[in-house]
């Protein structure tokens, strides 16, 4: 079991130090983070502002250009499979863990846990889990659509600098159950708003990032050693992508195209 950290539920499991001496090649159209980041801290202040007002908080106002940097890393924020070996710089892990951390959470709970994998043996077993785990989602399909799937790569593992195993813990004792008492998802759901906060932050930096849902879950809380009330959420890949394009994959590849979504007035 891996011991709690006193102010952060980001563990770290032990492997050797990458390599300092690979230069790393940023993106040549790399936004500003600091206006991100700012964005990320001002969100959620506009109900205390109004409850208790502070004179010298500056104002929560972003100019058109930064409003437009804003949506262009929404609109370039990609699933990332294919990954440059490159290692990612200390500071960049850690300020994605601060854009996590400004992420909002039913109860204030941050229910979020993660592990910061970067043991080869515990790299191997995730994979090892998910190629089970790919063999038995690829029996759903036939045809055109089989030969289709096994062309997907929906993993990372083997190529991504920095990997993070995402659980959610069920039953936190911060929040006090506000909240979460007729909707238990939120806490999940909370997760997921953190893990959107990191997936924005990553791309600010020129950083790719990639989902792996391709896993058995119990299987990784085993492999992970949690505590019961801990769910496996997900499997994150992040590194230097190997190309860059603002439309999706499954789209481009043809698995799935890009359809309009709903939303009605009611």
């Amino acid at each position: 079991m891996h011991r709690r950290q006193e102010t952060s539920f980001f563990f770290r499991a032990p492997f050797p130090s990458l390599p300092t001496t690979t230069k790393v090649q940023k993106h040549p159209k790399k936004p500003a983070q600091a206006g991100f980041l700012g964005f990320l801290r001002w969100r959620g202040r506009a109900r205390l502002c109004s409850t208790f007002p502070r004179p010298d908080w500056h104002s929560m106002q972003f100019s058109s250009s930064e409003r437009e940097t804003f949506f262009e890393l929404i609109k370039w924020r990609r699933d990332v499979r294919h990954f440059r070996r490159d290692p990612v710089p200390e500071d960049m892990v850690q300020a994605l863990k601060t854009a996590m951390d400004h992420a909002p959470s039913v109860g204030n709970a941050r229910p979020w846990r993660i592990f910061s994998v970067e043991s080869q043996a515990k790299r191997k077993a995730v994979h090892h889990i998910f190629t089970e785990a790919n063999q038995a989602a690829a029996q759903i399909y036939d045809g055109a659509r089989a030969s289709q799937y096994h062309a997907l790569k929906l993993e990372g593992i083997e190529t991504a600098p920095v990997q993070l195993a995402v659980f959610t813990d069920t039953a936190p004792a911060e929040g006090h159950g506000l909240g979460r008492q007729s909707m238990a998802s939120t806490l999940e759901q909370s997760t997921a708003m953190a893990v959107q906060n990191l997936n924005l932050a990553a791309r600010s930096f020129g950083l790719g990032a990639g989902m792996v849902s391709v896993l058995d879950p119990q299987a990784m809380e085993q492999l992970f050693e949690v505590p019961p009330s801990w769910r496996f959420t997900l499997y994150l890949c992040i590194g230097w992508p190997c190309t860059e394009d603002d439309t999706p994959l499954l789209h481009r590849n043809g698995w799935q195209e890009n359809r309009e979504t709903f939303w009605r007035r009611a």
